[in-house]
């Protein structure tokens, strides 16, 4: 049979490529999210990288850090001359011409190799006046530095202020002689203090940008980092760029249009950040890929390749009947179903797990969004704040109104109960005259002001409301918040517009900073005001009292998430104090303080993720505030989803396990019933019938079968009559024994033998074959046998059986039916065997180890109404053996699919001879059965052997 070549290339493509090609798609779905993820984990590298420019690169912010690092380099493992002075020298190096230093001893005297003014611009006492006041300054242990900054002036410059930049900053503007024009004041160490002048370049908004482009590069990372002035300039990084010039233009272009910040183009990332209207940084990342997972990838691809080809090949094997595997019908349809279903499952599979993915994102992004407005809801909870301290401070101050007496000291009471609770900056009780009867707070302000304006508050209390607005009006007109400072401007216009609001707080600005303030009448029950309580808070202290009281947890669908509050200026008011987790969100706390819109991002704590969501803070001016959530309530849902979408892969193919295994017993059922019945057929039990189970094809198979059944059963009987025409044993008479077989094609067949005794020393047999088979076969062989088993016949010359025979057939079969005969009689006292042949195989006579035919020429009977018939007589030996056969056994196919033939026979026979005539003929069989094809028989075979023996008395 030719090869089916297309038949099987369909297979294997369905079968075999389609799942191979559903694996691979899944496992580059895996690898695409990994290259995703590792691309989003590089864009968090380079954002993370121009954060830390956008918070270091500022001039002021550079050289701050710069001389903050110079004071440790300085200190760090005690002073040292040499190395105070290579510091120096390599500062002035990389920028030259910039800093003229001053250095001063413990004592406050110049250190004159390390000092550029050489005390020309200032006496060296008032130097080492300065650096004594100073450093109590610092231990707030005197202000003469304050009051003697007109003195220092000519040497700091004139826009220095002691009470704000030495106090806070510590690097300011100085505009000293114009060429320097920023001053920096080291904190004083054990050896002494620096003090470093410096002028502003023309490069002044792009030196700290590019000093640190240029030391990050010069570490050889991946990551490039170049800037770029207003005009599309790249003043640092030029060299790095000039490969990449054409895709930055492509970048510069896309980001122009885009919200984003971060693009990637032809494998590179790129990103920018604006540091100040003329300048930005860019950074450029190559994105290599990860060798190991491309060497994964294309390991994977040949197991698949390599899997599909052995598969392929054990298929063709299959298909040609090289190897040969035995399954149940019952197991193939439920292999077939699974198969079946497994396909849209794993569609499906993907499908779901896309699905899953993209499910977690909104599930992020609604935790996002639920705690964003949960942390804006938190910063506007601060205005509730001050309401709320608003009613305490006038319940309290209600309360006093029913008093008569003792009203100074319940007032200082409720003073300071509230100053326990909300701890003001300072608070204070003043008379009318402005005498101070109770404080709190130490805070230096100016008395003599406080009292002037405190009159002038209890004045402005008694004139109408009418007349306090005409009075203030002018002067308040315009402005939303009130700003004043205790020094240098006039109290008064802030204390008339408190007048008019006595009993509320308002928000105020002193010294460059944010405070509440507000007056609030002590009234005794006529409604007399007796003095004023003043309370004063710092917003700094407002915010961190604020953010101690409130509850730093929000609940909410997804899970509880952790507020922590950032303080942007001191970290000791950052809330929870001791929070563990602070390094691992660094990155991110700088990242809220560099944009103005809310921040998402995630971090893994304790190998959980966390979600982050962060705001910078409004009413919470000092505050950036961050959520962190945990990831587990999302983890939870998440795992139900893949459970319910698991359960319903299994629920899909339990199905088709189910529906498979109906169908299979809706077909095998029926099966198995026929193969009962071909066993019942096989034993020969034809009144065994089929169930009709269903009206179908398989019910009409049943039907049909019913009706073999009942045909057979005729032929059971033809069976039994043809049987019956057979010798059951072996014949033994004097020294000779015969015995024969006969093996049929089909339940009647057409071969015939038989052997008998005539006399006491005589015995006949004989061999024929029908043609045809079936009934009609048997019938003939039932002819035959009659004919020849007749008393007038028994014994006779074999011609005059054959003419009786022909003649019967011709009359009443037509030629329809015919029969070869061989007829033998065997004369045990003569030892002589007289036969005649119609048309029957030459039957082989073996002797002395060599097997001859004995021929003899005849039509068969039947077929010729004058036949030549004729007989013949021939001695028998001992040890002789006659073989008779019938052509079944010769025209058998061999295993070489040649017919086995006269030939191997005969050659075969002498060894097949036997001490008994039993063992001969079952080892004839047996020879047959291993060299001829398998498979049924063609035709009847039946063999018949006769052997002389001759007696140990003889």
């Amino acid at each position: 049979m030719e090869f089916p070549r297309i038949r099987w290339l369909i297979f294997c493509i369905v079968f075999w490529g389609i799942p191979l090609a559903l694996l691979w798609y899944g496992n580059e779905q895996k690898y695409i999210e990994y290259e995703a993820a590792k691309l989003e984990s590089q864009k968090n590298k380079v954002e993370r990288m121009l954060t830390f420019f956008d918070s270091a690169s500022s001039p002021d912010k550079f050289f701050r850090i710069l001389f903050d690092n110079y004071s440790d380099w300085v200190n760090k493992g005690g002073f040292s001359l040499k190395r105070a002075k290579s510091l120096k020298n390599y500062v002035n190096r990389r920028f030259p011409g910039m800093f003229k230093f001053t250095f001063l001893d413990s004592n406050g005297d110049i250190i004159e190799p390390l000092t550029d003014f050489e005390g020309r611009l200032l006496p060296r006492r008032l130097l080492k006046d300065f650096s004594k006041e100073y450093r109590d300054l610092l231990r707030h242990k005197s202000l003469k530095v304050n009051r003697k900054w007109k003195l220092y002036q000519p040497f700091f410059g004139p826009l220095v202020d002691p009470k704000i930049s030495v106090l806070q900053d510590r690097f300011h503007s100085a505009d000293f002689k114009k060429e320097k024009a920023f001053v920096y004041i080291a904190i004083p160490a054990y050896w002494g203090l620096y003090i470093v002048h410096f002028s502003q370049p023309e490069n002044w908004d792009t030196i700290g940008a590019s000093y640190l482009a240029e030391n990050y590069n010069l570490m050889g990372k991946k990551l490039k980092i170049f800037t770029v002035d207003s005009e599309s300039r790249i003043f640092s990084g030029k060299n790095l760029i000039r490969n990449h010039l054409s895709d930055y233009r492509n970048a510069r272009k896309i980001l122009e249009k885009s919200f984003s910040s971060v693009i990637c183009i032809d494998g590179n990332i790129w990103a920018q950040r604006v540091l100040s209207p003329g300048i930005q940084v860019w950074a450029m990342l190559s994105v290599v890929k990860d060798s190991k997972i491309l060497l994964e990838r294309k390991f994977f691809i040949g197991k698949l390749f390599l899997c599909f080809f052995v598969l392929s090949f054990i298929t063709y094997f299959v298909v040609t009947g090289k190897i040969k595997i035995y399954l149940s019908i019952h197991l193939k349809m439920v292999f077939l179903f699974l198969f079946s279903s497994a396909l849209p499952v794993s569609i499906l599979f993907f499908t779901a797990s896309k699905y899953i993915q993209d499910r977690r994102i909104v599930l992020e992004n609604k935790t996002h969004s639920d705690v964003e407005k949960a942390l804006l809801f938190f910063d506007k909870n601060y205005i509730r704040f001050q309401g709320t301290l608003q009613a305490k401070l006038n319940d309290a101050f209600y309360g006093l109104q029913k008093l008569n007496t003792g009203l100074l000291e319940k007032a200082k009471v409720e003073m300071e109960n509230i100053c326990t609770m909300y701890t003001p900056t300072f608070a204070r009780i003043f008379d009318e005259n402005g005498n101070e009867l109770w404080k709190y707070g130490g805070r230096e302000v100016s008395m003599e002001s406080f009292k002037s304006a405190t009159r002038r508050v209890f004045s402005l209390m008694r004139k109408s409301t009418s007349e306090i607005s005409a009075e203030t009006e002018s002067k308040l007109s315009g402005l939303s918040d009130i700003s004043m400072a205790v020094a240098g401007f006039e109290l008064e216009t802030i204390f008339s517009f408190l007048a008019k609001n006595v009993g509320k707080l308002y928000s105020t600005r002193m010294s460059g900073g944010n405070q509440l303030t507000g007056f609030f009448p002590i009234t005794d029950s006529t409604g007399k005001t007796e003095n004023l309580g003043f309370f004063f808070w710092d917003r700094v202290v407002l915010e961190k009292q604020f953010v101690n009281f409130s509850k730093l947890l929000i609940s909410h669908n997804n899970g509880t998430t952790l507020i922590y509050a950032r303080n942007n200026k001191n970290h000791g008011n950052d809330r929870p104090k001791k929070f563990r987790n602070r390094n691992k969100i660094e990155y991110f706390l700088k990242k809220i303080s560099g944009v103005s819109q809310s921040v998402f991002g995630s971090v893994y704590i304790n190998n959980e993720k966390t979600l982050l969501t962060g705001v910078k803070g409004n009413e919470l001016s000092e505050y950036n505030l961050v959520g962190l959530t945990s990831d587990s309530e999302i983890t939870l849902e998440i795992k139900k989803l893949k459970s319910a979408f698991d359960m319903f892969i299994a629920a899909t193919l339990l199905i088709s396990l189910t529906v498979g295994g109906i169908l299979a017993r809706k077909f095998l059922l029926p099966v198995r019933y026929l193969g009962n019945g071909v066993s019942a057929l096989k034993s020969r039990e034809f009144s065994y019938r089929l169930p009709v189970l269903d009206n179908d094809e398989l019910g009409d198979l049943s039907n049909t079968f019913n009706e073999m059944m009942t045909g057979l059963k005729d032929l059971e009987v033809a069976k039994i009559v043809q049987e019956s025409l057979f010798p059951f044993q072996e014949l033994k008479i004097g020294n000779y024994e015969i015995y024969g077989t006969c093996l049929s094609a089909s339940e009647v067949g057409g071969d015939y033998f038989d052997y008998f005794p005539v006399s006491e020393t005589k015995f006949a047999f004989l061999m024929g074959d029908v043609s045809g088979h079936g009934v009609g076969a048997a019938m003939v062989m039932a002819m035959a046998k009659a004919v020849v088993a007749t008393p007038s016949y028994t014994g006779v010359d074999p011609v005059i059986i054959f003419q009786t025979m022909n003649k019967l057939f011709l009359e009443t079969l037509k030629r329809k039916k015919m029969m070869t005969l061989f007829y033998g009689i065997v004369d045990c006292e003569t030892n002589s065997l007289l036969f005649s042949n119609a048309g029957q195989c030459y039957p082989y006579l073996v002797r002395n180890g060599k097997a001859n035919h004995i021929e003899m020429p005849g039509s068969p009977l039947g077929s010729r109404k004058k036949s030549d018939f004729k007989s013949e007589t021939i001695d028998l030996f001992p040890n002789d053996t006659l073989v008779l056969y019938s052509d079944g056994l010769i025209e058998a196919l061999a295993q070489d699919l040649e017919c086995i033939g006269y030939e191997r026979f005969e050659k075969a026979l002498p060894e097949l001879i036997a001490e008994n005539t039993v063992k001969t003929e079952n080892n004839i069989r047996q020879w047959h059965k291993k060299i001829a094809l398998e498979g049924p028989l063609s035709d009847d075979i039946t063999v018949l052997v006769l052997n002389y023996r001759k007696s140990s008395e003889s």
